[in-house]
């Protein structure tokens, strides 16, 4: 499971350094709203990352021991 966390995290960045390197920023393409309430604008890129943080801060709190198994501690 936090193999998919890592993932996303891992994929998001990359997608935002793609972005700046190619076009020396990144992209942010999705403008959501309903009426007149709006949110920020932000890329998939970025979805990805949060996704995948808020997904291993969950796995952390679900299960402490096997996240630490996981990690090799003791």
């Amino acid at each position: 499971p936090s193999v998919v966390a890592f993932s996303l995290v891992i994929a998001g960045g990359i997608g935002n350094l793609v972005d700046r390197a190619i076009q020396g920023y990144v992209v942010d393409y999705i403008h959501m709203g309903v009426g007149f309430l709006r949110t920020g604008v932000f890329n998939v890129a970025d979805v990805a990352i949060s996704g995948g943080l808020l997904y291993l801060v969950c796995l952390q709190y679900r299960n402490p021991s096997a996240a630490r198994a996981e990690a090799g501690e003791k």
